[in-house]
């Protein structure tokens, strides 16, 4: 599989990597308790991989809008 050959290759490069499959399930989860594990598992991910800052709110600032552009009639 793609995925298995994929995580040998992180794996090798010392690279940190987790490959999570659930029995029974394909290419979609219906299992509630596989999904609660999912978002558990992206969840534990997010809190590894972003910087502590940008999680608290300490350092970072709030988004703010694009400016659009918008057609108004002329009158």
């Amino acid at each position: 599989r793609i995925a298995e050959r994929m995580l040998t290759a992180l794996h090798r490069r010392r690279g940190w990597a987790r490959l999570v499959t659930y029995w029974g399930e394909t290419h979609t989860n219906g299992s509630p308790a596989n999904i609660r594990d999912i978002y558990a598992e992206i969840f534990d991910w997010l809190d590894r991989t972003l910087p502590a800052e940008s999680v608290n709110g300490a350092a970072a600032a709030p988004p703010t809008p694009a400016p659009s552009l918008r057609w108004r009639p002329s009158s």
